[in-house]
């Protein structure tokens, strides 16, 4: 017998739990012209001022950032909130343009961060995602 009495209950219950989706489900529409917000409320991370600026550089004509530093001082991280960003904001149909020296560089240091937030965040964006290099 099935748990619920007929059809009329079953279309209350599925009503039922689009709504507490719905409702813990998060709006990602809010953060798709605050990539900073993004990664404060969402990731949960604390970017330093001049992640900040970079990050808000992404939203600003002409939409090309230049970032020159040493070792170590969070460009990848930065990239990754970024990647997750766009991705979740919008959409998945996207193509994105990384560099580094080696294939070793993108997969384990910008890639692997990437991975690594998506899963901490539990977001479910980039199980299994690898770099291809064309």
């Amino acid at each position: 017998m099935h748990p619920f009495d007929g059809p009329a209950e079953l279309i209350r219950e599925l009503k039922r739990l689009q709504k507490s989706v719905s409702e813990t489900a998060t709006d990602f529409a809010l953060y798709r012209d605050d990539p900073v917000r993004f990664a404060r409320e969402v990731l949960k991370q604390d970017p330093t001022p001049d992640q900040e600026e970079v990050l808000r550089a992404i939203i600003t004509p002409p939409y090309k950032v230049c970032v020159r530093s040493a070792h170590n001082v969070g460009k990848s991280f930065c990239s990754a909130c970024i990647i997750l960003w766009f991705s979740k904001c919008h959409g998945m149909d996207f193509r994105l343009n990384s560099t580094a020296s080696t294939y070793d560089q993108i997969n384990e240091a910008v890639w692997g961060e990437v991975r690594n937030l998506d899963f901490k965040c539990d977001l479910g964006l980039m199980n299994g995602v690898r770099p291809i290099i064309k």
